[in-house]
């Protein structure tokens, strides 16, 4: 069967483990999925009985065992705990640890294993804070970032994701930002003679790779920040990114954490999605699913911050922001103008920052759809009118986004060689469902089995929606 456009025939899912000179080629089984909204990318690979059995290849290509059982050197570097890479075609996609190894006995004798776990932001995401750290007023994210990852072996910080783009997929980034040596305060908790515990800083030198183009996380100060009891320190570092307008995520190659924004770039788009009618080599798509979804969508957002139990007319910090996919209308003259009821909301709120339109959201699908849904939240962990512009903004894109999602499964893992990739633009030209517009990668997962070959799952969102800074 001729391959179609885009598609590889070389495609190859490749899981070494680094520390043991072990490479695995030959699956049964495998699913490997990345969600740009979710902490860590996850995976779960089977062994066919005769891998298991000890046909396997290794960096220093030892000699296999016997059939008759795993090979000793295969079981001793399969262990919990023990560092992974995940490689396609020679691209580096993912690095963790496995997390979990699970043995199966097949009715012919034979034993199947399958090993899973996540990237190097899994046992971040795992852990919880010890809630006596506190970052006092002066302390920039970077400390935050940096303190707080220190014992899980994580020193980088890249404050842009075009090198880890480069590293999954190959294509060309160029200088991406230039590497500089930083001293972070770590927290430490030490004991008094008395036997009273007490906060000290160590320092500990660490690196940041700062993007001119991208905001400098040395010079973000933050106030007095404490974790809350109970708090993952995933969940402590997201709480304070958010604020800003950033995200933070595993760069693939495990050499540390991104801490950047969605990237909408079409300059650099190298995937595409090609559905027409009829059966052509044109096609890429296998199956695919495209939902419209108005649902949860708030006509607008008002939000409050620092009320210090104020009532909400006297609160400080106010700010608005209108949904442009369903609170806007035509007038008599056809021009685009809020609902009547958010004219009557910002009249309310005279005092709030009310967020500019985007007009590149304005002329979306649900354009016009008259919803009266508004939504009030407070926030009291934003202290200036810039951290609650934020919050009210990655509000609305977590709801914005479910407006319109495309999923594909395509053949293979590679479109013209390029791997698929979150975080990039896909050209989407889908005329059976009338998606055709450049649309953003949310999530991808690579999978083979016998039953279904090897194939991709790509989620696609409108970029525009999940813009959050």
């Amino acid at each position: 069967m001729p391959l179609r456009d885009g598609q590889s025939a070389l495609d190859q899912i490749v899981l070494r483990l680094p520390d043991e000179g072990i490479e695995i080629k030959n699956w049964t089984s495998y699913r490997f999925t990345q969600n740009f909204q979710i902490p860590t990318a996850a995976w779960s690979f089977t062994l066919p009985p005769s891998v298991a059995g000890g046909s396997y290849s290794s960096f220093d290509d030892p000699e296999p065992t016997g059939a008759s059982g795993p090979g000793k050197e295969l079981l001793t570097g399969m262990q919990t705990g023990a560092r992974v890479e995940i490689a396609l075609n020679d691209r580096v996609q993912c690095t963790g640890y496995i997390e979990k190894i699970t043995s199966e006995v097949t009715p012919n004798g034979g034993t199947l294993y399958t090993v899973e776990g996540r990237d190097i932001l899994g046992p971040v995401v795992d852990a919880c804070i010890d809630p006596a750290y506190k970052f006092t007023s002066g302390s920039t994210i970077l400390d935050c970032i940096l303190g707080v990852l220190a014992p899980f072996g994580i020193d980088t910080v890249y404050t842009t994701d075009d090198l880890n783009v480069s590293v999954i997929t190959g294509l060309p980034k160029g200088a991406s930002g230039t590497r500089q040596r930083v001293k972070v305060k770590i927290p430490k908790r030490v004991a008094r003679a008395d036997g009273t515990i007490e906060l000290q800083y160590d320092t500990k030198d660490s690196t940041v790779v700062i993007d001119a183009r991208r905001r400098d996380l040395r010079r973000i100060t933050v106030k007095q920040i404490k974790p809350k009891m109970g708090e993952g320190v995933f969940a402590f570092l997201d709480r304070i990114l958010r604020r800003f307008g950033l995200m933070i995520w595993a760069a693939a190659d495990g050499s540390g954490v991104v801490v950047d924004v969605p990237t909408f770039d079409t300059s650099s788009t190298i995937h595409g999605i090609t559905h027409r009618n009829g059966l052509t080599d044109e096609n890429n798509v296998l199956t695919g699913s495209v939902v419209r979804d108005v649902i949860g969508q708030p006509s607008l957002i008002v939000g409050f911050a620092t009320g210090g139990g104020q009532t909400a007319d006297k609160t400080r910090n106010k700010v608005i922001m209108v949904n442009e996919l369903v609170a806007y209308d035509y007038d008599a003259d056809l021009n685009l103008k809020p609902i009547d009821l958010v004219q009557d909301i910002k009249a309310r709120y005279k005092g709030a920052k009310v967020i500019p339109p985007r007009a590149e959201v304005i002329g979306l699908e649900f354009l016009g759809k008259h919803r009266p849904a508004p939504m009030f939240i407070k926030d009291d962990e934003s202290y200036d009118m810039e951290q609650l512009e934020s919050f009210v903004k990655r509000k609305m894109a977590e709801l914005q986004q479910k407006s319109l999602v495309a999923t594909y499964e395509v053949a293979g893992h590679t479109y013209r060689n390029f791997p698929w990739a979150v975080n990039t633009m896909v050209d989407v030209f889908d005329e059976v469902q009338d998606v055709m517009e450049p649309m953003w990668c949310v999530e991808k997962t690579f999978k083979k089995s016998r039953a279904g070959g090897t194939t991709t799952t790509i989620k696609l969102i409108r970029p525009k929606t999940f813009q959050i800074n």
